[in-house]
């Protein structure tokens, strides 16, 4: 590398990192004006909660308003009740920043390409379920996070480290249709039964442990639960599960259960050959595509597997794809919300049109080794 290319790779590094900052800095700016989900599912349930009221209750603060997070992430982040609505609000702003940060530096290793990295950089604070997710103040990354974390744990031998995680993400159940059998067929493997027995004790114990606040402080919620999820408003999702049978009447509901199933059968493929780690990342890219329950937020569930890909791919073709993929997936985003009321399930396909970009990169790159081989 000449020393001219060297300087225009550090100048390209960092005018994509301020980019990436001012996106950060103007969604905490405006952070007061949004974080509805973190108001109404965790911050008002875990106020009341910790004012000894009701947690799913929350139209005392907020009219017409609706809890649906479950349980144990009130628990968890119940000092978050203790704060003013305000700063709780920045501090999970934050919070989320972070994760993503460290979401990339995992996938990134220890020393990333600068021009990788600056795209990783950006690439993931411009992708549109980030910026949802970050303005709606929701728990995907976090749980994306605890996922990841879960996986590793269990490959370094610590059923409770992984229980712990597991039990925390159990407050969006309806994205752990492909994590959860992993997890624990990925326990099967290293340890037998024993090994898979451990890891539901260890998760049970410590869900039981997130629910002991709610029942010392409230323990009439359970009701209360039930009925705020029996009354959570139906919206039409970006989910295979909706919008097929929506679209072709009956069909569609056997093309989204044979999605499904072929999901589940690659899954028990991924656990079985792949370290956890990256069998985790590569359940956590299928979930979306194929869970009933999912928003365009969730998407924020394909980061890791295209991270990993964009730092490991060695090939200019596989590259090239990662980077064309994603720019016509970004384009296109930007399209449908000019273009349309931007309802949620208007963007159904940025999940797939992702998830194939990854796959295509791996192919490109699977084909570039057995070229050299």
């Amino acid at each position: 590398m000449t020393v001219r290319s060297g300087h225009k790779q550090r100048l390209v590094f960092w005018g994509l990192i301020a980019v990436g900052l001012l996106v950060v800095s103007w969604l905490v700016r405006t952070n007061q004006r949004v974080l509805w989900d973190f108001r109404n599912n965790l911050w008002a349930p875990a106020h009341l909660l910790w004012q000894g009221n009701s947690p799913y209750q929350i139209q005392s603060l907020f009219p017409n308003s609706n809890a649906v997070w479950f349980p144990p992430v009130i628990s968890f982040f119940l000092l978050l009740g203790a704060l003013p609505k305000a700063p709780a609000s920045m501090l999970w702003m934050v919070s989320n920043v972070l994760v993503l940060f460290v979401l990339i530096g995992l996938a990134a290793g220890k020393r990333p390409l600068p021009l990788r990295l600056a795209f990783a950089l950006l690439a993931s604070f411009l992708f549109f379920p980030t910026v949802t997710h970050l303005r709606l103040g929701q728990f995907s990354l976090m749980m994306t996070l605890c996922l990841l974390l879960a996986a590793h744990f269990l490959q370094a031998g610590s059923a409770a480290g992984a229980g712990l995680n597991l039990a925390l993400v159990l407050a969006k159940p309806q994205l752990l249709i492909l994590v959860l059998p992993g997890l624990f067929q990925g326990a099967w493997q290293r340890a037998g039964w024993r090994g898979a027995w451990r890891l539901a004790l260890w998760s049970g114990a410590f869900v039981l442990l997130l629910l002991l606040p709610l029942f010392v402080r409230y323990p009439g919620w359970l009701p209360d639960f039930r009925l705020a999820l029996h009354h959570n408003p139906s919206w039409l999702q970006p989910s295979l599960w909706q919008l097929l049978p929506r679209w072709w009447g009956w069909p569609g509901w056997l093309v989204a259960g044979l999605a499904l199933l072929l999901a589940l059968v690659a899954n028990v493929l991924i656990w079985r050959r792949l370290p956890l780690t990256e069998a985790m990342a590569w359940s956590l890219a299928l979930t979306p595509l194929v869970t009933p329950y999912v928003w365009s937020w969730d998407f924020v569930l394909l980061l890791p597997l295209f991270l990993q890909s964009l730092f490991r791919v060695r090939s200019k073709p596989a590259l090239l794809a990662l980077v064309v993929g994603y720019g016509l997936g970004w384009g296109t985003a930007v399209a449908v919300a000019l273009t349309t009321d931007g309802s949620n399930h208007l963007y159904w396909w940025l999940s797939w049109q992702i998830a194939a970009t990854i796959v295509v990169a791996h192919l490109l790159e699977q084909r570039n080794r057995k070229f050299h081989e």
